[in-house]
């Protein structure tokens, strides 16, 4: 079959590639003297399967009625009598439901995991050359509210085995002043199981999931207690609540888990300046 392929862009280069491994002839019409020369110079793209979503989500009416009053406005409705317009309108309304935007997101997630595959393909079968960048994506909510709300987007993450952590967010729980009763050994023999916690950070460096604590002292086993809780959390045996309550507990038999003492470090100490000067 003859094709014609109107543009250049990643789009239509990418089109023409696939049509002629395909086995089809395939012409490109490009009015500029080079391909990627207008919408695709310079631009940039994100193949986030995690991040597939449809716009038709709950509540998502009422965002669209509040986006309608803003100065500033994402959303413009112009008010005329288009049946077309109506039935999409009351299409979307209709699969604004949990339950029709868990199967949607479920679509649009097996076709972005297909797209991903298919990228790394190409950059294999021809060694294409651009500024990809495979460290993952980062996303902060603000609220715990907001983040309560991703509830059913990581249930379809599961299902479909996309990659994702929770971090720092059941960690978090345990800086500050405390009481560490739950997270000390019963062979403690400090006088006070009141500690104050100024750091503890969690974070992936590859296969390794690295978290470093920071105290002006700790409890007997204070460490590995904390570190076996939150790998309760990442194993998915614990909610991230878990930690908090054990916490509050002050009880050592609210633990979780004590991690073994293998991968545990003393890294360094820092002292107030003047305190040690000759």
């Amino acid at each position: 079959m003859k094709v014609i392929v109107l543009g250049g862009g990643v789009i239509g280069v990418s089109t023409a590639y696939y049509l002629a491994g395909a086995g089809h002839q395939v012409t490109v019409i490009e009015r500029q003297p080079g391909v990627g020369l207008e919408t695709s110079f310079a631009n940039a793209g994100e193949i986030s399967p995690g991040y597939s979503a449809p716009w038709a989500a709950p509540g998502l009416p009422i965002k669209a009625i509040k986006w309608l009053f803003m100065h500033h406005r994402p959303l413009v409705i112009r008010p005329k009598i288009d049946p077309a317009m109506i039935l999409w309108g009351l299409a979307l309304l209709r699969n604004c439901t949990a339950a029709r935007y868990e199967h949607n997101k479920a679509r649009m997630l097996a076709l972005a995991q297909y797209s991903r595959t298919c990228l790394e393909q190409l950059r294999t079968d021809t060694n294409i050359q651009y500024d990809q960048r495979m460290k993952g994506t980062l996303q902060l909510f603000r609220t715990q509210k907001q983040l309560d709300g991703t509830a059913a987007d990581i249930a379809v993450l599961k299902r479909f085995d996309v990659g994702y952590e929770l971090l720092d967010r059941a960690a978090q729980a345990l800086v500050g002043l405390h009481d560490f009763t739950t997270f000390r050994s019963v062979h403690c023999q400090a006088r006070s199981p009141l500690k104050t916690l100024d750091r503890l950070d969690v974070r992936r460096e590859g296969d390794r999931v690295l978290i470093a604590a920071t105290a002006r002292s700790f409890l007997h086993h204070q460490v590995r207690s904390m570190v076996g809780c939150l790998a309760m959390v990442g194993m998915g045996r614990w909610a991230e609540v878990r930690v908090e309550q054990a916490l509050a507990a002050r009880d050592r038999g609210a633990l979780g888990l004590n991690a073994p003492p293998e991968g545990l470090y003393f890294v360094s100490a820092k002292y107030p300046e003047g305190d040690f000067a000759p």
